[in-house]
């Protein structure tokens, strides 16, 4: 059902639904490269109360098992616990972007270069540094 819809039809047995339930997730944390920096540059609204927040994404790739997830920045930190195994490529972006279509390798293209690759296995701990993403770039 998360890659093709489920069809109900009256009087055809439906085929059955496997359900894995997992508790091998990894744990990810991190910091966002140049923080300090960030942060002066832009001054008392950059991530601060009553703004839009940084974040940083985690994007599955095309036929990977991982799941898109969403990480707060504070303070120019980050964490996701329980993040499925698999391949993702890691976003850090000054504020979420309104228009980030991550299920389109073609709107994806864009932050080519941008994104960091990680492989995430069962049980995986990952500490990062990713660069951040201006939104009006």
């Amino acid at each position: 059902m998360l890659r093709q819809p489920l069809l109900l039809l009256p009087g055809v047995a439906t085929p059955p639904i496997d359900v894995t339930v997992r508790d091998d997730g990894a744990h990810v944390q991190g910091e966002i490269e140049h923080w300090a920096e960030e942060a002066r540059a832009h001054g008392s609204g950059f991530n601060a109360p009553g703004h839009l927040s940084a974040c940083v994404y985690l994007v599955p790739r095309s036929g990977s098992a991982g799941q898109f997830r969403v990480a707060w920045v504070n303070d120019g930190k980050f964490e996701l616990s329980q993040v499925p195994p698999g391949e993702y490529e890691v976003l850090a972006f000054d504020r979420p972007p309104l228009d980030l279509e991550y299920e389109s390798s073609e709107a994806m293209q864009k932050y080519e270069g941008k994104w960091q690759g990680l492989h995430l296995g069962p049980g995986a701990n990952e500490n990062l540094k990713v660069p951040l993403i201006r939104t009006d770039e």
